[in-house]
């Protein structure tokens, strides 16, 4: 069931829809995205169009995505808003109307289950709202995380920006503060902002309730927080000048740190990126700086993968040593040698890089074909084979001169077969059945003519009786 929003957000929604400019929106079932990444299985349900999304595949308003129990799926959205589905999340892509001239418009996700990461794209702010089962959130230019269990209860993590969410009784909490978090009852009841070890977790793992923190996904790949910075409630500060030094000493965020009774955990880089030396400059890298109090770190990741120089060789070179055989060449680049021995000899490797062809190991198969005839054997071109003592079946004489036995074959089938020699089918004939009825009217049809015939001969004249002999 969708949740009602509040008055002021539908007539946010409302007003940004009857705008004077032009929108690009969409009908349901319209393309408004694609799929950037998919891992295992996700799917896409519109009425009763159910398919199988696969990356590059377009994704439809009023869709339902579903992933696996062990996939995860990430959408790009026209308006460049980028979604990341963890594992058995479901999300329907609810509404969506975009202005180009980023004045206006609605774009309207309802996230029904499992985790996720929302990051903003192009459109007005105040377009973007996102349905749980039990609040509506706003957003400001802004990267959250959100996990929704099936009861209802959520989890939402602001990363970047700020946010705002609104139950059904319009009570709304503004979250501002990246790194902290809101707990949403069942019931819609909005706790405070608070950090991860203040809030009532039940046992849950960090890493099942915010799986895009532990691992980026690819539409964000640099990450802003690591897990260490959320649960052990430490605000990180993050500085995007790859040549900034550390901060001043004896500042303010030097003082306050040190005024804490509990001793600073140590600052790690970010998973995939590799702790560096200060002024680590090579091509291909990015250098982000870290610092937590008094505390810095210079991280390093590569976003160009390295060219290997051309491989050179010089003439004659990796050419293997062949002794008593011979070198063999192919014109790939670069060239590759083969040491060939004569006369099927043996090749034995001397060296790393050196054979030898051992001598007398063989005459090769001229010698063995002509040894095997000498001897009387059959030569089968490829081993020497004994002569058999008999012909086979079908032939005549002695090995190894069998001849073929032929047989005359009869001209015509014998009688009472139909068909061509070998071909002789035997020829089966029932008498034909026989009417009583029609055997009896016959004959009383033959009788009545003879008797007829009869008395046509007494009543004609004696001189017209043909004359007996």
């Amino acid at each position: 069931m969708r949740l009602c929003l509040p008055t002021t957000i539908m007539a946010l929604i409302a007003g940004a829809l009857l705008g004077s400019v032009p929108t690009a929106s969409a009908a349901p079932g319209d393309d408004i995205g694609s799929a950037v990444r998919i891992v295992n299985l996700v799917t896409g349900t519109y009425e009763q169009d159910h398919r199988d999304l696969a990356k590059g595949d377009p994704v439809r308003q009023d869709e339902l995505i579903e992933v696996g129990a062990d996939g995860i799926g990430e959408l790009r959205l026209r308006d460049d808003t980028k979604l990341a589905l963890g594992p058995g999340a479901r999300l329907l892509l609810d509404q969506f109307v975009y202005k180009p001239d980023i004045d206006g418009g609605a774009i309207v996700l309802n996230l029904v289950r499992g985790a996720f990461r929302f990051i903003t794209g192009v459109a007005a702010k105040p377009a973007y709202v996102i349905q749980t089962p039990t609040a509506a959130i706003t957003v400001r230019g802004t990267i959250f995380d959100m996990y929704i269990e099936d009861t209802g209860r959520s989890w939402l993590l602001l990363v970047d920006g700020a946010i705002q969410a609104c139950n059904a009784a319009g009570t709304c909490k503004e979250l501002d503060e990246p790194g902290k978090l809101l707990l949403i009852s069942p019931d819609g009841e909005l706790s405070e902002p608070r950090i991860w070890a203040e809030l009532d977790t039940d046992g849950r793992p960090f890493d099942d309730t915010f799986p895009f923190v532990v691992t980026p996904p690819q539409v964000d790949p640099d990450p802003i927080f690591t897990p260490e910075d959320i649960v052990d409630a430490r605000p990180v500060e993050d500085d995007d000048d790859d040549d900034a030094g550390p901060p001043p000493g004896g500042g303010g965020g030097g003082g306050g740190s040190s005024t804490r009774p509990d001793p600073q955990p140590p600052l790690h880089c970010w998973r995939g990126w590799k702790k560096v030396h200060r002024g680590f400059d090579d091509d291909g890298w990015r250098v982000k700086r870290r610092h937590r109090g008094d505390q810095v770190v210079f991280c390093a990741r590569r976003v160009l993968t390295p060219v290997p120089p051309p491989v050179v060789v010089p003439p004659g070179g990796h050419r293997p040593k062949c002794v008593g055989g011979k070198l063999i060449g192919t014109r790939s680049i670069p060239p590759r040698w083969s040491c060939v021995c004569p006369n099927g000899r043996k090749r034995l490797k001397v060296g790393r890089n050196s054979y030898l062809c051992l001598p007398g190991t063989g005459g090769g198969r001229d010698d063995a074909k002509k040894k095997c005839l000498k001897r009387g054997w059959i030569w089968t071109g490829k081993r020497c084979v004994p002569r058999p003592k008999k012909c086979p079946k079908g032939y005549s004489g002695k090995p190894p001169h069998c001849q073929p036995i032929v047989i005359d074959k009869p001209k015509r089938c014998p009688k009472g077969y139909v068909g061509k020699p070998p071909n002789c089918r035997k020829v089966t004939q029932k008498p034909p059945k026989v009417n009583k009825k029609v055997n009896d009217a016959l004959k009383k049809l033959q009788q009545l003519q003879k008797f007829q015939q009869r008395q046509k001969m007494q009543r004609m004249p004696q001189r017209q009786l043909p004359q007996l002999r």
